[in-house]
């Protein structure tokens, strides 16, 4: 028997965050037909580009179990930086239970010849969980590392 379990989920490529289990978890007991050891999901970015004014860029986070969102108290956001400046990229409903897609539209005056830049998945009084044993567990997903997207560039000046 584990005291808590953790669960890892390993974004593409270098970032991730976590689940905590918070009750003792058999070991070999299931998590959406995954062990409780580890799961792994994966962002989606768009073809590399260079955008402009007007259009939006979407990031989607594939899991591989059903997320629901609790965000009666905010929704979750995507931070990104795009030329130093941090902005946010809204989370876009969906029919399909295993994505999460944040969009941002690009506005007049944003540069960015390096490439737009993950920060951080701000949960922003919103709780993502997943079916634990028939239960609905906490997902903290707080924990995310930086990521650079080289191939997606901004020209909007």
């Amino acid at each position: 028997m584990l005291s808590a379990s953790t669960v890892f989920l390993l974004l593409m490529p270098l970032i991730f965050t976590s689940c905590q289990v918070k009750e003792a978890a058999p070991v070999g007991d299931l998590i959406s037909h995954h062990t409780p050891v580890t799961n792994k999901f994966t962002i989606s970015t768009p073809t590399a580009h260079t955008y402009i004014v007007g259009e939006t860029v979407t990031f989607i986070l594939n899991f591989p179990f059903d997320v629901e969102i609790d965000n009666t108290a905010g929704d979750p956001l995507l931070e990104l930086d795009i030329g130093g400046i941090s902005h946010n990229a809204a989370l876009v409903p969906q029919a399909n239970l295993k994505q999460l897609h944040f969009s941002y539209v690009i506005t007049p005056g944003e540069e960015d010849i390096d490439g737009i830049e993950i920060l951080e998945l701000f949960l922003n009084g919103s709780t993502l969980k997943f079916n634990y044993m028939g239960s609905l567990m906490d997902c903290d997903a707080t924990t995310i590392s930086r990521n650079l997207y080289s191939g997606l560039k901004v020209s909007a000046l």
